[in-house]
């Protein structure tokens, strides 16, 4: 997400040192409020609001910062122009946490692989080999929606 933020304003932005741009303040507010307000959530999500949802991405601003950001700029450009993905610390849906370090809290990445390489490796090469692959996964894909 925050590489596309980076490319909607990199990409809006004609030549000309004056010419008229979307701001950053604009393109972060485009990927939050006006994103949610395209989905059946937009009333729970997309803003920092009492009773909304607190979906977040926390980032290291250390990191990002570094190694020198001049304290005047706008901190919605800071954040669009020089946020990274290995930044982020951590990312809370609806107020839990589901990523932290750069990993998923509820979800065990390396043995969900490990599984599933295991039953690649033993189901035939055949059209329904895709549709048990797909039952396969479902129970993991399920109880991952049932730890939220």
């Amino acid at each position: 997400m925050m590489q596309e933020m980076r490319l909607v304003q990199i990409l809006h932005r004609p030549a000309g040192h004056r010419a008229p741009a979307p701001s950053a303040a604009q393109v972060l507010q485009m990927a939050t409020e006006h994103g949610a307000a395209t989905t059946p959530f937009a009333d729970r999500i997309g803003r920092l609001e009492i009773g909304r949802d607190a979906d977040l991405v926390l980032l290291d601003w250390s990191r990002l910062t570094y190694p020198w950001q001049d304290p005047a700029r706008p901190f919605a450009e800071v954040l669009v122009r020089r946020a990274r993905p290995e930044f982020v610390r951590q990312v809370l849906i609806g107020g839990r946490s589901v990523l932290e370090d750069g990993r998923f809290v509820a979800v065990d990445r390396h043995r969900i692989l490990d599984e599933i390489a295991a039953s690649l490796s033993h189901s035939p090469q055949s059209g329904q080999s895709q549709g048990r692959l797909a039952a396969d996964l479902l129970p993991h894909v399920e109880r991952f929606y049932e730890n939220w």
